[in-house]
C-alpha cells in the first residue's frame, strides 16, 4: 500500500515510549516484553510454527526495519510466545495499523500447546498496540487444521470483528509425518502415473545454498515470468536478502532439477519449523513435459519424511489455476488435507482508528480485485 508511511515523532512513537517505560504488560498467565530483533529471531526458532513472516529479517526486507516491532510472552520465567508486528502509520493521523500475519507463535518444541497462554497472548497484543497506543490491530490465524479453530474462536471472544478473506482461501497440506511408502500409497492415482513417468527421467535433484543456485533460480524464474506473462505479487523481491540470514535455521533453501546437465526446474522452501513451505517455483517448457515438478516435489517430500520435527509439507495455494489446483489436491491425497485460511480479524479501541483502519482494508480489497484485470487487460495489448 504504497499510501502508508513509517512513524514520524509524535503521538504514537510516545505511546511506545510510555510502553517500554513500563517494560511489561501483564495479564492473568502471561505478560508482554518488547525484544530486540536478533534476540527474537533467535527466540522465534524455539517455536514449532515459526514461518518467516514472523521472522524480524524478513519483515525487515518486506517493509523495512523501522515498521516492525517484536514481542515475547512470558509464563514466569519461561517464555512461551511471541510475534513480529508490522506497524504502518497512516498519514496525518494519530494512528495507524498493527498487523500480525500468521502469528502469534504459541507452540514451542517439544512442549504441549496451552492454549490458556494463546488467550492471554491476544488478550496483550488487544491491550497494548489498540488500547493503549491506538492503532488498528489486526490479527491473520495461519491455514491449520488442528490449532486455526482455536485462535479465530479465542479473537471472535476477545470481540475481534471478521474481515476478508483470500480469494483463494485454500492450502493443501502434505502429511509427511509418515513414511515414505505411505505416503506414496496416499497419492492420487493419476499422480503415481505422473511421478512413475518422472522417474523413467535422469534428473539429478539437490539442495544448494550457494549464490550461482540463487543467480540459476531467478534466472529460470524471471524466463518463466515472461514466458506465461503472470502477474506476480509475490515477495521474490527478499529472496537473496533471506539467503544472506546468518541465522542458518531461517535461511530458505533452493532445490535445482536438472537434465542433462541443464537445470530446467527448481524451488525455494522454508524448512525452520514443523511445516515446510514451498515459496517459489520456477521450471522451462522441457519441464513440464518430462514431469520434473511431479520428480522435485516428491523428493523434497521423502526428504522431509526422513526429519523428526516435520510434520507437514504446505504447498501454498491455487491462484485460482485449476490446472494447479488437480496437481496439488492429487499430492495431497488420502492422507493430506486441504485446509481454508482464515479470514483476518481486526480490532480498534477508539473511532477514529476503526473508521481509518476500515477504509484502508476497503480500498485494499479494491486494489487486490482490480490488479488482476488490469494484468490481463495489458497482456492483451501486448499481443
Amino acid at each position: 500500500m504504497t499510501f502508508i508511511t513509517s512513524f514520524q515523532n509524535g503521538f504514537l512513537t510516545d505511546a511506545k515510549t510510555a510502553v517500554d517505560a513500563a517494560a511489561e504488560i501483564n495479564d492473568a498467565h502471561c505478560r508482554l516484553e518488547y525484544v530486540e530483533a536478533k534476540a527474537w529471531d533467535r527466540i522465534a526458532t524455539q517455536f514449532d510454527d515459526v514461518v518467516h513472516e514472523q521472522t524480524h529479517f524478513f519483515n525487515t526486507l518486506r517493509w523495512g526495519e523501522s515498521k516492525v516491532e517484536n514481542v515475547i510472552f512470558r509464563s514466569g520465567n519461561r517464555i512461551v510466545g511471541g510475534a513480529s508486528i508490522i506497524i504502518l502509520a497512516i498519514p496525518l493521523s494519530t494512528t495507524g495499523l498493527a498487523i500480525v500475519k500468521w502469528g502469534p507463535l504459541w507452540r514451542k518444541q517439544g512442549q504441549q500447546p496451552q492454549l490458556p497462554h494463546l488467550k492471554s497472548m491476544l488478550h496483550l497484543l488487544q491491550k497494548e498496540f489498540a488500547e493503549t497506543r491506538g492503532l488498528y490491530l489486526t490479527i491473520m490465524p495461519h491455514a491449520d487444521n488442528e490449532y486455526s479453530k482455536h485462535i479465530c474462536d479465542q479473537l471472535k471472544a476477545l470481540g475481534f470483528k471478521t474481515g476478508a478473506t483470500l480469494s483463494a482461501p485454500e492450502r493443501y497440506l502434505v502429511d509427511t509425518n509418515q513414511s515414505v511408502e505411505d505416503l506414496r500409497k496416499s497419492l492420487d492415482q493419476k499422480w503415481r502415473y505422473n511421478l512413475k513417468k518422472a522417474g523413467k527421467n535422469s534428473f539429478k535433484i539437490e539442495f544448494s545454498t550457494s549464490d550461482k543456485a540463487f543467480d540459476t533460480f531467478i534466472d529460470l524464474y524471471e524466463k518463466m515470468l515472461d514466458r506465461k506473462r503472470f502477474m506476480d505479487t509475490s515477495a521474490i523481491h527478499t529472496l537473496k536478502g533471506l539467503m544472506q540470514n546468518g541465522n542458518e535455521a531461517l535461511r530458505p533453501s533452493i532445490v535445482l532439477v536438472s537434465h542433462k546437465d541443464k537445470v530446467i526446474a527448481g524451488g525455494v522452501f522454508d524448512l525452520s519449523g514443523e511445516r515446510a513451505t514451498y515459496l517459489y517455483g520456477a521450471s522451462n517448457n522441457q519441464a513440464v513435459s518430462l514431469k520434473a515438478g511431479y520428480a522435485m516435489h516428491w523428493w523434497l517430500a521423502a526428504h522431509l519424511c526422513s526429519l523428526p520435527h516435520n510434520r507437514v509439507y504446505d504447498l501454498g495455494g491455487n491462484d485460482r489455476d485449476s490446472g494447479l489446483h488437480q496437481f496439488k489436491k492429487g499430492f495431497v491425497g488420502k492422507t493430506g488435507s486441504i485446509c481454508l485460511t482464515p479470514p483476518a480479524y481486526h480490532y480498534a479501541g477508539n473511532l477514529r482508528a476503526r473508521l481509518l483502519g476500515h477504509t484502508i482494508f476497503q480500498v485494499r480489497k479494491l486494489k487486490v480485485s482490480l490488479l488482476p484485470k488490469i494484468h490481463a487487460l495489458k497482456t492483451r495489448l501486448m499481443k
